[in-house]
């Protein structure tokens, strides 16, 4: 006879963070990113995400910072910036400890916060290149779609200069909430819309545009692209399929 363990969904809540809370949320943060980055890379001698940009996500403006809390322990945390008159707002941080990863806990949290904050017109959110599972989590479980691909060709304009390793190759998502759709996702017509930068010219990517064929680029994949109506090539790496991102000169 074959025994399975299930593990059952945890009572998912978020709380607002406690100042004297800070301390804890940033060392689990750091500890949460910096898992990727030893994967990929090996042990770091400081954290891919430093206290600093921590803190200032935490004391912003227009911060609003929780814990996560499931089935009564804290497990992770989310802080997002809301922009109630443009609509626009941003998610900075969402972490789950690696302990408590693959028990959706991610993806009840994310919906959490689109039920938090129903006005919202855009949500955007970055994360590193070779943040996979973070790709994976935001593209194909949160609706999100990769809108831009900052590197050394296209740097964030923004970002200072970055010490620990891939921090400039990023990539920048959004999605564009839908009132009128029951899961709140953009439209299908939209959803397969790709910009190569926030005023950019908006293109379908679809396979019928692809030009040339399957050659190492700039970014160091083997990639497809496409022809954009700005005359500009859209550099697709094989394997991430749907997302679209420019390389400049490529």
């Amino acid at each position: 006879m074959e025994y399975r363990t299930v593990i059952s969904s945890p009572k998912i809540e978020l709380r607002k963070l406690n100042k004297d809370e800070e301390e804890i949320f940033i060392q689990e943060n750091q500890a949460a990113f910096d898992k990727a980055a030893i994967e990929e890379f090996g042990s770091q001698k400081e954290s891919v995400i430093d206290r600093k940009t921590i803190e200032e996500c935490l004391h912003g403006k227009f911060a609003e910072a929780f814990r996560i809390i499931a089935d009564g322990k804290a497990v992770g945390g989310v802080v997002v910036d809301i922009h109630p008159d443009t609509r626009r707002n941003e998610l900075n941080l969402l972490y789950i400890n690696p302990d408590w990863h693959s028990r959706g806990i991610g993806q009840t949290v994310w919906r959490m916060i689109e039920a938090k904050y129903p006005e919202t017109k855009v949500w955007e959110t970055c994360t590193p290149y070779f943040e996979k599972r973070n790709i994976h989590f935001y593209v194909n479980k949160c609706g999100f779609h990769i809108v831009e691909f900052f590197n050394p060709h296209h740097p964030e304009p923004h970002e200072d200069s970055c010490d620990t390793p891939g921090g400039e190759y990023f990539f920048r998502f959004e999605k564009v909430v839908d009132p009128t759709s029951k899961n709140g996702f953009a439209s299908q017509s939209e959803s397969k819309k790709t910009v190569t930068g926030k005023n950019a010219e908006i293109v379908p990517f679809t396979a019928n545009k692809k030009i040339g064929r399957k050659h190492p680029c700039k970014t160091g994949n083997v990639a497809d692209h496409q022809r954009l109506k700005n005359g500009s090539l859209m550099c697709r790496p094989a394997g991430f399929f749907s997302m679209g991102f420019a390389v400049p000169e490529c």
